[in-house]
């Protein structure tokens, strides 16, 4: 039987096996506020039935409690289709894709389903398929999650059209990547999870097209948010490229270094081989990075220019954790297997 992946409160405190809670703005939560929303709201689905059990059988006798029973019959059909999206993430996490997508596709064929519960199955389909490197695969499952999730703004949602857009750019269609793009909103998003996945699909199709049209603010402003975050290194990556467009070398090397030390293994060079490749060719670092202080108070006359406006590096940099929308805010099914840095035991 497969272990329960531990729940982190922040992607910070993630470590590279770890899930979090996202809710529908893809902002990260605690597990304490969403088991207590979990509990009020499978808790208030109870309670309804209950009600209506007892109402009908004053008002109708028998088959007034027949109706409840059958209310009943499918709350706990659906709840059972959240366990089994639960399943397929704990098995896609322990790094056992068959078993994963049993129980995914247990959900996304299932009749009577709700359709954002089927969708989010789809996408650990996807994802599945993605890890195991068929992108044309990946890229069927997760049109059939984006066409259940219609104009939901649900934050799976928007991760499910970031993974559309990657894989066409990854497939070499780049002209369809980019209208995936034009179609989402050009503001970043809130949560800090949709936020990532952003910033890492743009640049991404934009390093797949060869060239990027971000300033040196945009850029910066990206950079000061993954540092911060150990889930980052495709990002990093992405960044060390454009800063090398831009001419900027200190900042380049800075996030390539970082990108490098984060790497996340399959999780990077199988979806984005050729980003890893990219990385490895980018020059050996024989020598330290620059000597930089990022820590709070530290004097900006000891950091370089174009260093200035990062923030604060957490030194726990372990892996890779990828969070999915919780149902109704708080279920927790979503995740992607992580892997620690290539060569390393952590």
């Amino acid at each position: 039987m497969t272990a329960a992946p531990r729940v982190a409160d922040t992607l910070a405190d993630a470590g590279p096996r770890d899930l979090v809670h996202v809710d529908r703005k893809g902002r990260v939560r605690s597990r304490a506020r969403s088991r207590a929303v979990a509990v009020a709201y499978w808790g208030l689905l109870a309670t309804l039935v209950g009600i209506e059990g007892y109402l009908g059988y004053e008002l109708f006798g028998w088959p007034g409690l027949s109706i409840a029973a059958t209310l009943g019959g499918y709350v706990g059909w659906i709840f059972t289709r959240v366990g089994y999206l639960k399943t397929g993430v704990q098995r896609l996490v322990a790094n056992d894709l068959s078993g994963s997508e049993a129980a995914f596709e247990r959900v996304a064929t299932a009749r009577l389903t709700p359709k954002h519960l089927r969708a989010r199955a789809w996408g650990g389909l996807a994802s599945a398929a993605r890890l195991r490197g068929d992108d044309a695969l990946a890229l069927e499952h997760i049109r059939k999650a984006i066409g259940l999730y219609k104009r939901s703004k649900r934050a799976t949602a928007l991760t499910a059209q970031h993974m559309e857009a990657q894989l066409l750019a990854r497939l070499g269609r780049l002209e369809e990547a980019r209208a995936v793009l034009a179609e989402l909103p050009s503001e970043a998003p809130e949560g800090e999870y949709t936020r990532l996945s952003h910033y890492t699909t743009e640049l991404y199709v934009a390093f797949r097209e060869g060239k990027h049209r971000l300033s040196d603010d945009a850029l910066h402003e990206r950079a000061t948010f993954a540092l911060g975050i150990t889930s980052a290194a495709p990002l990093l990556a992405l960044l060390g490229w454009a800063f090398q467009q831009n001419g900027d070398p200190d900042m380049a090397e800075l996030v390539i270094v970082e990108a490098r030390d984060r790497h996340p293994g399959e999780l990077m060079t199988i979806p984005m081989p050729e980003l890893s490749r990219w990385l490895d060719d980018s020059g050996s670092v024989d020598k330290s990075p620059p000597e930089i202080s990022l820590r709070r108070g530290a004097s900006p006359s000891h950091t370089p220019p174009s260093l200035r406006r990062c923030a604060p590096v957490d030194s726990a940099r372990t892996g890779v954790r990828v969070a999915d929308e919780d149902d109704d805010e708080e279920e927790v099914v979503g995740a992607r297997l992580t892997k620690a840095r290539r060569g390393e035991s952590r």
